[in-house]
């Protein structure tokens, strides 16, 4: 079975995206888990990594103690780490939302064939650990931690359904769909 995708995914979809690469390894050992946007879970450590600062520069003057300041300073340098990652994961989104080309996916006997203008990634039926479906993604994960985690968008989620379901694989999927 061959899937050509000519369209790109949704800035929603490069942001799930995003989080899926950021946590592959916690997403692995709990494939059940449900997926959120990266930029909402930057957000939410600069806003913890902000509020950190405050309480510690508080303590410092209230305790009088320089412990809490240099703490105050290690969480500022959080901050800064984590206001970094958002920008570049934002300006990322941006250059995915802007690719051009066709991508295509061959389902066969053998396992996977995933073609990009620049990458063909071939995934055997053994080397996949699981396929799960998000709430805006399919992506299949490698057994091998290092390896590319093939992706595509929900809109396809019937012709993989039934790929899988055709080289009897349907065990991989893992459909979160309910946790949204």
């Amino acid at each position: 079975m061959k899937i050509e995708i000519k369209e790109r995914g949704s800035r929603e979809y490069y942001d799930e995206l995003l989080y899926v690469s950021a946590r592959r390894k916690e997403i692995q050992k709990n494939p059940h888990k449900k997926i959120e946007s990266f930029t909402g879970y930057m957000t939410r450590y600069n806003l913890l990594a902000a509020g950190s600062i405050v309480f510690m520069i508080v303590c410092a003057f209230v305790f009088n103690n320089v412990i809490f300041l240099f703490m105050g300073i290690t969480a500022f340098i959080l901050l800064i780490i984590g206001l970094i990652s958002m920008r570049n994961g934002k300006k990322g989104i941006e250059q995915f939302l802007e690719e051009k080309g066709t991508k295509l996916i061959t389902i066969d006997e053998n396992g996977l064939e995933f073609v990009d203008n620049e990458k063909n990634i071939i995934m055997k039926w053994d080397d996949i650990l699981n396929v799960i479906v998000n709430n805006y993604s399919i992506c299949f994960f490698p057994q091998i931690l290092s390896n590319t985690i093939i992706s595509l968008t929900k809109d396809h989620l019937e012709e993989i359904k039934e790929a899988l379901s055709f080289y009897g694989k349907s065990d991989l999927l893992i459909d979160n769909s309910s946790l949204y």
